[in-house]
């Protein structure tokens, strides 16, 4: 039941009263939690704003209809932009920061450990290669570009002791803690954990929308600023594709030097069928845009926004802000989208409260933004063992030197494979591993769906559409050598080399 006079009348001394006929959460009491004032506010607010889009979640389909998507106008493609001068690079480097956002686990690839410490090639992991790429533009243009990691409490020691090996490296590594909010029971929405509970099973990282705030209560923004940094480059730490620049420097050089009078550049890629976790972008009725996460949208909503036609572009969450920018609207209060999200642990049903980086985007006006579509190698995200095969194969190299992976020049189409693998048989880890004896080469691949108790060999090379589905008892091995192009296998057996 609601409560039309709360709805209106949302206020107090330290408490927000619930927009529900539930129990009241109070700053005090997330106070005798642990929680510091200023993150017991911020989750006080966004349980009131959750509320108010549970009141209207029956008619939510009304607020999408009135999305639409934004014109072509308000898009720059990359190779548009013009090469950054030669002369110019060290300047615009010794102005930036780089931010990575290191909060997660992996745990639905069954991790547990920092996602960033995940092996891309052996001996050689993400955090490996970030670190480098930041070195070798520190050594190439004599800079000082400082490396910023967002932590939450489940990476941040970990984090910590595998910084250790890089402390003689000419690389400044800054880290900060995410905030930590409680769980909440989904059917009362009353809070999980008590003051005398200390088990973090209770409390989650609240998302990466978190990154802004954690970021100023650092220290780090202000003192960035204080020290002449202009502009921050923020991405996820998996995201190897989403770097400052390679040979060219485009982005650096339109942040720095297109003449436009922007504070927010948005990273975009064309929307593929697997797109599916993540945002859509999409231009809001008072002109501004947004990165709408499909996670929170209600199901009557989802069909319009599902159309790849309408909303064309996909939100890669490689962000370009100006610093001073960024602390006026954190002083002025940021607008964040807030997502009630479930999740069952042992049985038991929850809901977390969480705000995608994304949608900081909704708090530029159209003249102080800029979209650009860019190649898309520049969005890698790591979310399923399907996005680590793809990244595993053939169709990548890596320049060990410069702590990046460039596409294979030798495969003939502009877009990557599209790859979907079972997630009860390939979705761990431990089991993607031990399912390929060796990864199949896939230069000529265009569409690759593996179902069931599906095994590979070495030297197995997959091109054009692939389907392979093995029958519910029975399960399929593909023997070392063979070559499948535009096959469909389905059925049970096991080839046996000879």
């Amino acid at each position: 039941k609601w409560d039309k006079k709360k709805m209106e009348g949302l206020g107090g001394d330290d408490t927000e009263s619930l927009a529900w006929e539930l129990p009241t959460i109070s700053i005090g009491e997330l106070k005798q939690l642990g929680m510091p004032e200023g993150d017991a506010a911020r989750f006080v607010h966004h349980y009131n704003l959750y509320a108010r889009k549970q009141s209207h979640r029956r008619d939510a389909s009304v607020d999408y209809a009135n999305y639409t998507t934004p014109d072509a106008s308000r898009f720059v493609q990359y190779e548009d932009i013009g090469d950054c001068p030669h002369d110019k690079i060290k300047e615009y480097l010794s102005k930036l920061v780089i931010v990575k956002l290191n909060g997660g686990l992996g745990t639905r690839m069954g991790l547990h450990i920092p996602k960033s410490s995940l092996e891309l090639r052996a001996g050689t992991s993400f955090l490996d290669l970030l670190v480098r790429q930041v070195e070798y533009i520190n050594d190439t243009f004599g800079v000082k570009v400082p490396l910023v990691l967002m932590n939450s409490f489940h990476t941040d020691t970990q984090t910590k002791k595998l910084l250790q090996k890089y402390k003689d490296r000419n690389v400044v590594i800054h880290t900060f803690m995410q905030s930590r909010f409680p769980r909440l029971f989904k059917e009362s929405h009353s809070l999980v954990p008590s003051k005398t509970d200390k088990d973090y099973s209770y409390w989650y990282p609240p998302g990466s929308g978190d990154v802004f705030t954690s970021f100023q209560n650092s220290g780090l923004l202000d003192l960035f600023i204080k020290e002449g940094k202009e502009w921050v480059f923020m991405s996820n730490i998996e995201n190897l594709g989403g770097g400052v620049g390679r040979l060219r420097f485009k982005l650096l050089n339109e942040v720095f030097n297109s003449g436009r009078d922007h504070q927010f550049l948005m990273e975009v890629v064309e929307r593929i069928s697997t797109d599916t976790l993540g945002g859509i972008v999409a231009q809001l009725p008072n002109d501004h845009v947004n990165a709408v996460d499909l996670a929170s949208v209600p199901l009557n909503a989802l069909p319009a926004l599902k159309d790849v036609r309408k909303y064309g572009y996909w939100n890669t969450n490689n962000m370009w802000i100006n610093l001073a920018s960024l602390k006026k609207r954190l002083e002025e209060g940021l607008e964040l989208d807030v997502n009630g999200l479930q999740r069952t642990i042992d049985g038991q049903s929850y809901i977390q409260l969480e705000t995608p980086a994304g949608s900081v985007v909704q708090n530029w006006k159209k003249e102080q933004l800029t979209m650009v579509i860019v190649p898309r190698y520049r969005f890698q995200e790591i979310k399923t063992t399907s996005n680590l095969f793809l990244l595993h194969s053939n169709l990548f190299s890596l320049n060990l030197e410069q702590g990046l992976l460039f596409p294979n020049p030798e495969r003939n189409f502009p877009v990557l494979p599209l790859v979907k693998l079972d997630e009860e048989h390939f979705g761990k880890i431990e089991d993607y591993q031990r399912r390929f004896a060796a990864l199949p080469h896939i230069l000529d691949l265009h569409h690759l769906t593996v179902f069931g108790d599906v095994t590979f060999g070495a030297n197995v090379t997959l091109a054009g559409t692939v389907i392979i589905k093995a029958d519910q008892d029975g399960c399929i091995n593909i023997p070392d050598g063979t070559k499948l192009e535009n096959k469909i296998v389905v059925g049970s057996f096991a080839v046996l080399n000879h």
